[in-house]
């Protein structure tokens, strides 16, 4: 809660009354907060999930589905307690979900997690549902609301990267400016990250008030210790 009151009641006043604009950013960012589960293979299409012949195809790849894996069983009980949620959404008669978490008590789950009350699972098809019904409305309340700054609002609330980055987002190198920067994955680069943190690393011994830097014969000790072990401790150190 803030000074702009409950912001899962004001995704229930927005479907129904103008909001001043800054209630209406405060909807926005609760959406952006949240905005559901959506499964690997969803994601990897990107903007064509939407797409009703994309729709009837997905639904049939995931009926023949191998769910023996732990992933796909993890996945399989995400839509699960997805479908009681929607059910329980149509049975109460209301339009969103924003409006039906408006209305339960507030000892009970409304996120994503485990509380005392259970736990709640939204998938990202509710979140688009819920904007469009309130763009409907406000729209006609806030001229600043246009077909652009739609486009906008989406991209930020529902805009996700790619599993596996592709080639022509990689960076170039800070050292070496024509090649690309390496994978996080690659050996030379772990070996980078923990000679960083040797080359970086001060120590205060007890009873002295300022910050040395490793000596020769330490950092070496240190670079032996990274190369050999794969968890490291403070008290290791």
């Amino acid at each position: 809660l803030n000074d702009l009151g409950d912001p899962y009641f004001l995704r229930k006043k927005a479907l129904d009354e103008p909001l001043e604009k800054n209630e209406l950013g405060r909807v926005f960012l609760h959406l952006v907060q949240r905005r559901g589960f959506l499964s690997n293979r969803k994601t990897l299409l990107g903007d064509l999930v939407d797409e009703p012949d994309v729709q009837v195809v997905l639904a049939e790849v995931e009926a023949e589905e191998d769910t023996s894996s732990e992933t796909a069983k993890e996945e399989t009980e995400f839509k699960k307690d997805i479908a009681v949620l929607r059910q329980a959404i149509s049975q109460s008669g209301c339009r969103t979900l924003g409006e039906y978490l408006a209305s339960v008590n507030q000892p009970e789950c409304k996120r994503n997690r485990s509380h005392s009350g259970g736990h709640l699972r939204t998938d990202r098809q509710m979140y688009h549902e819920e904007l469009n019904l309130i763009w409907q409305k406000q729209s006609n309340h806030h001229s600043v609301l246009t077909t652009d700054v739609r486009k906008q609002i989406e991209d930020i609330i529902f805009l996700q990267r790619p599993i596996k980055l592709r080639s022509d987002r990689i960076g170039k190198c800070s050292l070496e400016p024509k090649k690309n920067r390496i994978a996080v994955a690659r050996l030379e680069y772990q070996r980078y990250r923990y000679l960083l943190d040797v080359n970086n690393l001060q120590i205060m011994q007890p009873g002295e008030l300022s910050w040395k830097k490793l000596s020769p014969e330490q950092s070496e000790k240190l670079t032996v210790f990274f190369e050999s072990n794969a968890n490291v401790s403070f008290g290791k150190l």
